[in-house]
């Protein structure tokens, strides 16, 4: 799949998040601790959006994106996946949301800096 914007979507869904709970209210854990769950669980519905189009008979990369971002000094933003980095996106949105849950009784102090 050529020009994509779902993997800008994954990358960006988790930091958009994180930048998000930095405004919230420190004594606000339950609301934390939800926001963080949902941010999770979006970027693993992103992810398998890559997983059921995912060709596995092109060899090349798929879901490229690439864009001059600073023309003068030649700095351009390029991504895309192969089979393995798939599997690993797969891997590290599917943990995200399990940690979080995992520890949703562990952590009582500083809950916003381990959301974060």
């Amino acid at each position: 799949m050529e020009n994509s914007n779902i993997l800008s979507y994954i990358l960006l869904t988790p930091f958009i998040g994180a930048l998000v709970v930095l405004f919230f209210n420190k004594n606000k854990d339950n609301i934390i601790k939800y926001f963080g769950l949902a941010v999770s669980v979006v970027a693993f519905i992103l992810s398998l959006f890559l997983y059921f189009n995912f060709d596995p008979k092109n060899g090349s990369f798929q879901f490229v994106e690439k864009f001059s971002w600073v023309q003068n000094l030649h700095i351009s933003y390029h991504v895309g996946i192969d089979g393995i980095s798939l599997l690993l996106i797969l891997l590290t949105t599917f943990l995200t949301p399990l940690t979080l849950l995992s520890s949703w009784k562990a952590i009582n102090h500083k809950v916003k800096e381990f959301t974060f």
